[in-house]
């Protein structure tokens, strides 16, 4: 007898390397926080970067009644009537940002999101163009992360308490079915 499984555990551990190099590699030289908070016109992170830390939410100002895709910016809270005067789209977008605000619902936890029922083409823009990335899909379900970082480890402990049970019981079934 010997072991035939040295090729797959080898597999394996090399995976295994590979995935926590990887993971070492992306927290050392990436910024977590991207995911979790929507980023202005200027590359500030919504309510992190000193400029914009009292602003934690991503808005997008309007032009011509439509929503600007190309320069979001940070605000307090989401506008609640179209004649909400946004002044920070000024510096976004001209004079013409001024003038039009979107009524907007919180989407996401950190993104007023025109809404749809008032303004179906700013809706769809944001969510069929910004918010449809790759990023933007990962930053969605990021922005949970402070109940994934209490979860995600509690479900681990959970699965391997599980997993000791499951073997326990096999083993003590399997000895009585054995009998």
């Amino acid at each position: 007898r010997g072991c035939t499984d040295v090729p797959c555990c080898a597999l394996f551990v090399i995976s295994v390397i590979l995935a926590a190099g990887l993971s070492a590699w992306g927290l050392a030289t990436g910024d977590v926080r991207r995911l979790e908070h929507g980023v202005d016109f200027q590359g500030n992170i919504c309510g992190v970067d000193a400029a914009v830390a009292d602003r934690p939410l991503l808005y997008w100002c309007s032009k011509n009644r439509t929503a600007d895709l190309a320069s979001p910016i940070c605000i307090a809270s989401c506008p609640g009537s179209d004649y909400d005067t946004v002044l920070l789209c000024r510096e976004a977008s001209g004079p013409e940002g001024v003038a039009y605000s979107f009524t907007t619902k919180l989407s996401f936890g950190c993104y007023c999101v025109p809404d749809a029922d008032r303004h179906p083409e700013a809706a769809h823009g944001i969510l069929s163009g910004p918010l449809s990335s790759t990023a933007a899909l990962l930053g969605r379900g990021f922005s949970v992360t402070r109940v994934a970082r209490l979860s995600v480890p509690s479900s681990f402990l959970a699965t391997l308490v599980a997993g000791y049970f499951y073997l326990v019981a096999l083993r003590c079934c399997a000895l009585q079915w054995l009998r």
